[in-house]
């Protein structure tokens, strides 16, 4: 295997809407990756590349990149291009139940994952199968609505004495459910305060569905992803909202403020290491076409009959023949109505917090 450890600290806390350096995100690479990247900008070793893009991450004034450039006898590289995408609201009543959950984590006291800049780091293993028969088992003779559907469960009754992480599965599963229920994740990472530290997911075998959540400022706190290349990344806006992307390629939290002083950064992402989800890494990191299933049939549910997601990059369920142009652009306009109510409401609970 000539891949580097796919987890990288390098930089220091980083400022509200501040990346990673380029060193630091260069060397998330693996060194396939940087081999290729260096053989095409013309550096005879990946060590001459990677000394490139330490140079370029140096602060200095106007013009210092160049005379460094030329005492260090390296070239100027060139600068990335940033495309913004906003991942598709998801329904309030899922978001608050899924926030509650989070709220009430019991954090394991090491993290799981080492490597990265995260107050709490938690990893749980989680099927949709399990989750949808805890929800039948919890839901009982007295539960009313459809026994078909195993969304309707209020998963803050989620908890059990055999499962301290029962509330926050369901919660995340009716979240899934919505936005994709062919998708067969095996894991949550779940995440408070998570910034900076770009790295590989090298165990993911398909895309992954990544949301955030939380009151940690105004400015910073996307999921940015980017291209195998280097020449293009995404500014991926996650909060309260559902993105799909592909964890295979190099991706970091932009910085944000978290100081406590307004909250905190929660994160969730659905992703998969079982061999029979695998599927291609997508051509491009993060999939602009992604409509949730449950805006098919425009009531929040999720019980479309599309294909497994995973079959291809853009491949959703529900779509009852519509074209996926036209299914696409229904979709969206009723995504942007329910961020506008989703604003609205954020407001009402600042006006609140304030009086």
């Amino acid at each position: 295997d000539d891949d580097d450890d796919d987890d990288v600290r390098l930089d220091v806390r980083l400022a509200p809407g501040a990346d990673p350096s380029r060193f630091a995100i260069a060397r998330a690479w693996p060194r396939s990756v940087l081999s290729r990247r260096a053989e095409a900008l013309g550096y005879h070793t990946v060590e001459a590349y990677l000394a490139a893009e330490k140079a370029a991450s140096l602060e200095d004034d106007d013009g210092a990149d160049e005379r460094r450039s030329e005492r260090t006898g390296t070239r100027k590289l060139p600068s990335p291009t940033y495309s913004r995408v906003r991942g598709v609201p998801i329904p309030p009543r899922l978001l608050d139940d899924l926030r509650f959950a989070l709220e009430h984590t019991r954090w394991p006291i090491a993290s799981h994952r080492r490597g990265v800049d995260a107050q709490k780091y938690l990893l749980v293993s989680s099927t949709p199968s399990a989750a949808a028969k805890a929800a039948a088992l919890a839901r009982g003779s007295a539960e009313k609505g459809n026994p078909g559907d195993p969304t309707i469960l209020d998963s803050r009754r989620g908890h059990s004495a055999g499962d301290p992480y029962g509330a926050l599965k369901l919660a995340a599963f009716r979240v899934l459910h919505w936005a994709d229920p062919r998708f067969q994740y095996d894991r949550l990472a779940v995440t408070k305060n998570f910034t900076g530290s770009p790295h590989v997911d090298k165990d993911d075998v398909t895309f992954q569905y990544a949301v955030s959540l939380g009151d940690f400022g105004d400015v910073g706190g996307e999921l940015v992803v980017e291209s195998e290349d280097g020449a293009f990344r995404w500014e991926v806006d996650t909060r309260d909202r559902v993105a799909r992307v592909d964890g295979r390629f190099v991706h970091w939290v932009r910085g944000y403020d978290s100081s406590g002083k307004n909250g905190a950064r929660y994160s969730v992402i659905f992703y998969a290491n079982k061999p029979s989800a695998a599927t291609e890494r997508m051509r491009l990191p993060v999939d602009e076409s992604f409509v949730p299933a449950g805006l098919m049939n425009g009531n929040g549910d999720a019980r479309g009959d599309g294909k497994r997601a995973g079959a291809s990059p853009g491949a959703v369920g529900g779509t009852g023949g519509m074209s996926p142009r036209i299914a696409t652009t229904l979709a969206k306009c009723f995504a942007a109505g329910l961020g506008i109510g989703m604003a609205l409401r954020a407001r009402r609970r600042t006006s609140a917090r304030r009086e």
